[in-house]
């Protein structure tokens, strides 16, 4: 007996997992991308706020280290490399100010990106403005 045409469509199984693949594959690298600019974004906040709580402390204790404090923070930045994460900084230095209604002075030490990392790898990330802040008692 001799089948149908469109029968014999329904029993052949060639390029099925093709078909599979394209349809899940896709959805598969998307997860995978958006969790690898994820955890590096968190990395990148991360390197940022250890630098700045590095830098508010060389200020506050004013170590020789810190002659330049932008310069400082600069430094701990690339070691981790941020560098190549985030396109620039900003960083800025306030010795002697208040933070957070503490009463006393403090070395305050603030660090935002003036750029998005990876402005269009990954659409609902591309647009986040990463932004770390660090206080440290100041003796003076």
């Amino acid at each position: 007996m001799k089948t149908r045409p469109h029968q014999s469509l329904l029993v052949a199984c060639h390029g099925s997992v093709t078909l599979e693949f394209a349809l899940v594959g896709g959805l598969f690298l998307m997860l995978i991308l958006f969790i690898t600019q994820a955890s590096l974004i968190l990395w990148a906040k991360a390197a940022m706020q250890e630098s700045a709580s590095r830098t508010a402390r060389c200020t506050a204790i004013a170590s020789s280290y810190c002659t330049d404090p932008t310069a400082y923070a600069n430094s701990i930045l690339n070691d981790w490399g941020v560098s190549g994460i985030v396109p620039k900084v900003n960083i800025s230095v306030t010795p002697g100010a208040t933070c957070n209604n503490l009463s006393g002075r403090f070395s305050m030490v603030k660090i935002d990106s003036t750029g998005s990392p990876f402005s269009g790898f990954v659409a609902p990330l591309s647009s986040i403005i990463l932004s770390s802040s660090a206080c440290y008692p100041s003796g003076t």
